[in-house]
Order: structure tokens, then sequence, then C-alpha cells
């Protein structure tokens, strides 16, 4: 397990790992895509970023406040944007399981 803590926003691309984001201070606008191909579902490296032609529409727009919690399934396309003039910051704890992952129990709907 990783911890990390992010301030900013960031570009579309996903992650080799499962991912659970919560956030402490602020709200930020969080966006999910479905992976694009069945190679992406269960991806053994992070993908590079991702022009916003190449993923389509999200499958979840959210804004996270303080307190919120969100999990993103190894291989799910996520972006970042922020609100302007605010404090805001996010922990991200990330867990790897190389052969399945939560998303066969939790879809994007």
């Amino acid at each position: 397990m990783n911890l990390n803590i992010f301030f900013q926003g960031f570009a579309p691309h996903f992650d080799d790992v499962e991912v659970f984001i919560l956030q402490i201070e602020g709200k930020k606008r969080w966006r999910l895509y479905e992976p694009r191909n069945k190679q992406e579902e269960l991806p053994r490296f992070s993908s590079p970023n991702f022009d916003q032609s190449e993923i389509g529409e999200p499958c979840l727009d959210v804004v996270l406040e303080a307190g919120d919690l969100l999990y993103l399934p190894r291989g799910t396309i996520h972006q970042v944007s922020l609100f302007p003039f605010k404090k805001y910051f996010h922990y991200l704890f990330n867990f790897s399981f190389r052969e399945t992952a939560l998303r066969s129990v939790i879809r994007c709907t």
C-alpha cells in the first residue's frame, strides 16, 4: 500500500493499481472513464496522459468534498480539475492486485 498527497489536478490517465481517494479539504471535480479496450482493464503499467478526444464521455462526473471517499479500479481513466482560489488536498491510497481487481465486483455505471 502507498499513500500519496495531492494538491493539484491532473490530466486524464489510468493507473496500474487500485486507488481509494479521500478528499481532506476543499473540493475537486473527478471525471471517470471506462477503459478504452480489454487490455486496459487490468493494466500492468500506468498510462501516459490522454487527450480528451481519446477517451470519450465520462461514466461518472462528481465533485468530492471534505470527507468523501472515491474508489477507482485499476485501469479506470480519471482526471481531476480544481476550483479556482480554493484550498484543497486529497490523500490517495493505492493497492496492487495483479490478477484481479475490485472492478469485477464494482462497475462504473
